[in-house]
């Protein structure tokens, strides 16, 4: 039998996922780099000084709460997952997500900077640049790993709250039980003993009968 999923818990299902997916192009894009732009035939689009253009990329909370994918050359959209835009209130009732796409942003700004520096600069310098870059990220890393294991470490003291108040709740009903079965053996032995009564009143009533 399927589960049936209210539509408000569905749309925020959803949302959130539509995060997730942005973040991870993100994550991506500071690993490897942001795309070049380039026209409908898949050739690079160079400025006048000669130098590859990147294609668009959220640069601020902003930006990426707008970002749908419709912003992007039509090469970068086709290897976009889907996404779409996120409302101005969806993003802030998910902290832990805010704080990381803040992370993410500031990580991409030095990717690019590292990006545009290539051929402007000497080698060592692109490479100080694209060490900051990575830097960042796994600082970012870091952050999400700390608050994952917080999370655990939650979860792990609800688990053991759960199972304590579960082990009070079977020696609670083991104590109901014993008393239940001592009353029930003292009125065995109660109606016993009015049962003898009875046998010893009943004769005394048929010999006056009698009389």
């Amino acid at each position: 039998m399927k589960k049936r999923v209210p539509q408000a818990d569905r749309s925020k299902e959803e949302a959130t996922a539509n995060i997730d997916r942005k973040i991870e192009v993100l994550r991506s894009w500071v690993m490897n780099g942001v795309p070049y732009l380039v026209d409908p035939e898949g050739h690079l689009l160079l400025d006048k000084k000669e130098t590859k253009i990147l294609d668009y990329y959220p640069g601020s909370l902003r930006n990426f709460k707008e970002w749908n994918g419709s912003q992007n050359c039509e090469a970068v959209r086709a290897s976009l997952p889907k996404i779409a835009g996120t409302g101005n209130d969806t993003l802030g009732k998910r902290p832990e997500k805010e704080q990381i796409v803040r992370q993410l942003i500031q990580a991409l700004k030095l990717r690019v900077e590292e990006q545009l520096a290539a051929g402007r600069h000497t080698e060592l310098k692109r490479l100080k640049l694209e060490l900051n870059a990575v830097e960042s990220l796994l600082k970012l890393r870091q952050s999400e790993f700390r608050t994952q294991r917080l999370r655990i470490l939650q979860l792990e003291k609800e688990n053991q709250r759960l199972i304590q108040r579960y082990d009070n709740d079977i020696a609670q009903y083991k104590r109901t039980f014993i008393d239940k079965d001592s009353d029930i053996e003292r009125l065995k032995r109660e109606n016993s003993e009015l049962i003898n009564r009875i046998s010893k009143v009943h004769p005394l009533r048929s010999t006056r009968s009698d009389d």
